[in-house]
Order: structure tokens, then C-alpha cells, then sequence
């Protein structure tokens, strides 16, 4: 005799289901809310951004205007709401205009949050994604005549033409072969010469999804002259062991940011 197998139909998983959408919608109303001005600007943001991903929306920040658009609310959420960088606070207020390279700039909160920390900054902004380098570009033509951003892909060389794939969300776009963009390439010696006068960077910033070995290893001796510097690592696309080996010999302190959203390691050196 055939026995029937009894399906279990859990009844309570759309509920549950339901419920994580519901705490998700709440956590994003909490961040949106104070940016927005209040609740009911930051819902009609919220159906904007559901109806069409790619529509500029515009919140503020520091009293001024903050162009994104929905592919890319992780940024305005890790660096603005949850402060990724607030670690740099001393290394910003110690210099009266300290000079900072933003390699990996995406839509331009980290900068963004580095003149809400210190108005003299004088920031260069490098972005790869021209799309998102129009958005950057938006948001610093709304701060400071001390922010400019540039649209390159940061490299151990200058000149060349990279494929640059913009597939998966805003924040991950990187170099790849198999990309839908073509950018020119960069190195650190020409972006240094450009963004300071002085011998010395203040602040070098680097998230470019796996293009820190090219960028960095070409040169490293030029990272005798940053004082500070802050880059994520991309296990599993360079040789993260190269770029450390490269970064170790230059400054006295490296230690890894813990209690991020990311699990990508963030190093924090300094002299």
C-alpha cells in the first residue's frame, strides 16, 4: 500500500514575509525622514524611487541639496545615517583646509560628510561611472567651489581606455572586461599633482572594487606623503595581501574598522 506523503504548508510565511518588508520600510523611513524634512516628504521619495530607480530625487544634507537616486540609498545610508567615516573626525578638524583625495567617490557622500565636518576641505572627487559622476558632479556644484570631481578610472597608469561594467547595484561598478562603459584611466602621482599644491595628502580615501592592487602597487612610495589613509579591500578580485604588504611599510598604524554593514575589510592607517 502507497502511502501519500502530507505536505506542510507553513501559513504563518506570508506574514513573516510581510513583516520584514514592513521593518524594512520603517528603517528606511527613519533614515529618509530627517533628509527629507519630514514623514510625508520622505514617503512620497520613497514611491518615487520604487516607480523608477534611476530617477533623481533630492533630499538635504547639511543644509544644502543631496542629489541620488534609488540605486544608490545604501551610500547616503552607511555614510551619512550610519557615519562609516566618523572615525576621521580628528584627522579632518586638525588642519584648517586639509587636502583630500576621494578615489571611488560614487554619487559624493563621503566628501559630502568631510565639508560637513570641515567647510575648508579641498576635495578631489574621482569617479569612474559617468553616470554617477553626473550625480557627484551635481551634488558638489551645490557645496563647495573646494570640491571638484573628475571622471576617471583610478589606475597604475594614465591614459588608457578601461571596459567599466555598471551591472549590479550603483555601489558595486567596477573595472571588468566584460563592461557596457569605456573610461580613461588615472594614477595616483597625476591625481596628487592635481588636488594639492603641497607636498602632502591630508586624507587619501580609496574604494574602487578591486582596482586598489593596480592603483596603489604601481607606485607606493608615493604613499610617503599621505598622512592618513582609508581604503576598502575586494577579497577575491586583487591581491588584497599585496596592497597590504605595499601599505605596511608606510605608515606606522593599521588597523582594520570594525562594526560595518560591509563585510569587505576597511583599513584605517596612519604615520
Amino acid at each position: 500500500m502507497r502511502h501519500r506523503k502530507e505536505c506542510h504548508y507553513n501559513e504563518n510565511l506570508p506574514n513573516v514575509a510581510m513583516m520584514s518588508r514592513f521593518r524594512k520600510l520603517l528603517e528606511t523611513l527613519r533614515w529618509l525622514t530627517p533628509l527629507a524634512g519630514d514623514r510625508i516628504a520622505a514617503a512620497r521619495i520613497l514611491i518615487r524611487r520604487k516607480r523608477d530607480p534611476f530617477r533623481l530625487l533630492q533630499v538635504k544634507y547639511d543644509g544644502k541639496p543631496l542629489f541620488f537616486r534609488g540605486i544608490d540609498s545604501n551610500a547616503i545610508v552607511e555614510v551619512l545615517h550610519e557615519g562609516e567615516y566618523k572615525f576621521l573626525d580628528p584627522d579632518l578638524r586638525s588642519t584648517y583646509a586639509p587636502c583630500v583625495l576621494d578615489v571611488g567617490a560614487h554619487i559624493g557622500t563621503f566628501a559630502a560628510w568631510a565639508l560637513s565636518v570641515n567647510p575648508q576641505a579641498h576635495i578631489l572627487s574621482v569617479e569612474a561611472d559617468i553616470h554617477t559622476f553626473a550625480v557627484a558632479t551635481k551634488n558638489a556644484g551645490s557645496r563647495s567651489a573646494n570640491w571638484r570631481v573628475v571622471n576617471f578610472a583610478a589606475s597604475g597608469t594614465n591614459g588608457q581606455r578601461l571596459r567599466f561594467s555598471t551591472a549590479g547595484p550603483s555601489m558595486s561598478h567596477r573595472v571588468s572586461s566584460e563592461g557596457d562603459l569605456e573610461v580613461e584611466t588615472i594614477n595616483l602621482q597625476t591625481l596628487m599633482d592635481t588636488v594639492s599644491k603641497r607636498a602632502d595628502i591630508d586624507i587619501l580615501k580609496i574604494d574602487i572594487e578591486g582596482s586598489e592592487e593596480d592603483f596603489l602597487c604601481a607606485t607606493p612610495e608615493l604613499l610617503a606623503s599621505v598622512k592618513c589613509l582609508v581604503i576598502e579591500l575586494h577579497p577575491g578580485i586583487c591581491d588584497t595581501e599585496r596592497v597590504r604588504k605595499a601599505i605596511s611599510s608606510h605608515f606606522k598604524t593599521v588597523t582594520e574598522v570594525l562594526g560595518r554593514r560591509s563585510d569587505k575589510p576597511l583599513l584605517l592607517c596612519r604615520k
